[in-house]
């Protein structure tokens, strides 16, 4: 599909801004750079997502400010790491992890 739309935009862009196109796409699909999920209008969804992929939750506390955020972000992490992952968690939302990471203890 995308091969499609790739061959139908070539058609009426140049073979310089085909370049730049890919060149922004591969840049969107780049999991090292959690920073082009600032771009997005639900940035937080986008953050979300790498962290997850690349099972690193410290990408939650680095790059979404908002606690409540922060907090649904990392709390995706609770059933690999249990209350551990309550240490990234800000003081305001501390105990609620504690006590969804106990639904995950077994």
């Amino acid at each position: 599909m995308i091969v499609v739309v790739f061959s139908f935009l070539g058609t009426f862009v140049s073979p310089t801004s085909e370049k730049s196109i890919l060149k922004n796409v591969d840049s969107a699909l780049n999991l090292n750079d959690p920073h082009i999920c600032l771009n997005f209008d639900d940035y937080q969804n986008c953050i979300s997502n790498i962290a997850y992929m690349k099972k690193d939750p410290e990408i939650c506390v680095n790059y979404i400010n908002d606690e409540k955020n922060q907090y649904d972000c990392l709390s995706q992490f609770l059933r690999k790491y249990k209350d551990r992952i309550c240490d990234f968690v800000s003081e305001q939302h501390r105990a609620d992890c504690i006590d969804q990471a106990k639904n995950y203890d077994n």
